[in-house]
């Protein structure tokens, strides 16, 4: 309805980006946090450490966002309204398909530091 509440960009001024429903009560169950090093969580370190280095850089605000959405596929920082135009001019993979490689790329790197001889 034009004019009328737009409940996905309210989710989004929230910092919320999927809903999640269950079937039944039983269906949702609480996951363990894990233990020890693997390649994803040294992945997710690099991502983070990445993202820190995005966010102090001398880059202006939405600058920040578009790199680290194209290069991290992190999509909390970019406007709504950006977003929105990513999805309509059909871009949007440019905000999802480089971070996954890069994710790649670190899980690899990873993979490859681990064996090597110390």
């Amino acid at each position: 309805n034009p004019g009328g509440f737009d409940y996905r960009a309210y989710l989004w001024r929230r910092g919320i980006f999927a809903v999640l429903s269950a079937r039944r009560t039983g269906d949702a169950q609480v996951a363990r946090r894990a233990t020890g090093v693997s390649w994803t969580t040294t992945a997710a370190m690099v991502r983070r450490a990445l993202l820190r280095a995005v966010s102090v850089s001398a880059l202006a605000p939405d600058d920040k966002a578009l790199v680290a959405g194209m290069l991290l596929s992190e999509r909390s920082g970019i406007p709504y309204a950006d977003e929105l135009a990513f999805e309509r001019t059909g871009a949007v993979h440019i905000l999802s398909v480089s971070g996954l490689h890069l994710a790649v790329f670190a899980g690899v790197l990873s993979w490859g530091t681990h064996r090597l001889p110390a």
